[in-house]
């Protein structure tokens, strides 16, 4: 039970990172578009994904891995978002 509550914790970090990195880059290519061509939150494909990842990732993984890691090992694995945040943002942002 331990290595599902580790891989659990591990996975939630990347999408939670993954799915607030797409929602940065819909604001951030919306901003360099005129006014009329911008797209609302709620048309925009990018910002939705970012959402329904970080949602899903929070309801499904976070359960997981609390049900099944004590808190001590549970809070040095949730420092891996700060990792991924940094490669996403190389990746997606540039």
């Amino acid at each position: 039970m331990l290595i599902i509550g580790v891989i659990s914790s591990i996975l939630t970090s990347l999408f939670q990172s993954l799915g607030l990195i797409l929602q940065r880059k819909h604001h951030r290519d919306n901003q360099k578009l005129t006014e009329d061509l911008q797209k609302s939150e709620l048309h925009s494909l990018t910002w939705m994904s970012g959402l329904i990842l970080f949602i899903l990732s929070q309801l499904v993984g976070s359960v997981i891995a609390i049900g099944s890691l004590p808190v001590l090992v549970l809070a040095p694995l949730s420092s891996n978002t700060i990792v991924f945040n940094a490669i996403f943002v190389a990746v997606l942002l540039g």
